[in-house]
């Protein structure tokens, strides 16, 4: 855990982005079921204005200390759908595997819908959860200088 606040920490001060349609939240979601694959918690770094975002959790530091490039789409209801790939990640039985992931966004409700898809797995892990804006008064409270 240790690790994965000071990657954490380090990504918000690098992905921190001077746009007015950039957005950065952090996530905290209940997986649906107890198997690993949906994080408990998830910093999406969303900018509207380049089309584009970003995802850092416990899952993507299996695989890389920088937040993992995701699509955006932003629907006609106005939630986003980011979608990203983790691939090589590590199991159990010593295998690797890949995952797809889709979070559904509510800037709105500051609500999120994760859903996984696991290369030649079984399962359809999901998990549901709610987010807030890091703004200056978040980071502070981080203790991340100001940019």
């Amino acid at each position: 855990m240790r690790k994965f606040a000071g990657a954490v920490l380090a990504a918000i001060c690098l992905a921190t982005s001077s746009t007015a349609q950039a957005e950065n939240y952090l996530c905290t979601s209940k997986p649906g079921q107890g198997d690993g694959w949906i994080p408990e918690t998830t910093l999406f770094f969303i900018d509207e204005e380049k089309n584009g975002a970003a995802v850092l959790n416990t899952i993507t530091l299996a695989v890389s200390a920088q937040p993992v490039p995701a699509r955006l789409r932003v629907r006609n209801d106005g939630q986003q759908l980011i979608s990203w790939t983790v691939s090589n990640l590590p199991t159990n039985e010593g295998r690797r595997v890949s995952a797809r992931y889709r979070a559904l966004f509510s800037p709105k409700t500051k609500s999120v819908n994760i859903k996984a898809t696991i290369a030649n797995g079984l399962n359809a892990p999901s998990g549901t959860g709610s987010c807030v804006v890091l703004d200056q008064k978040a980071l502070e409270t981080l203790n991340i200088p100001a940019r």
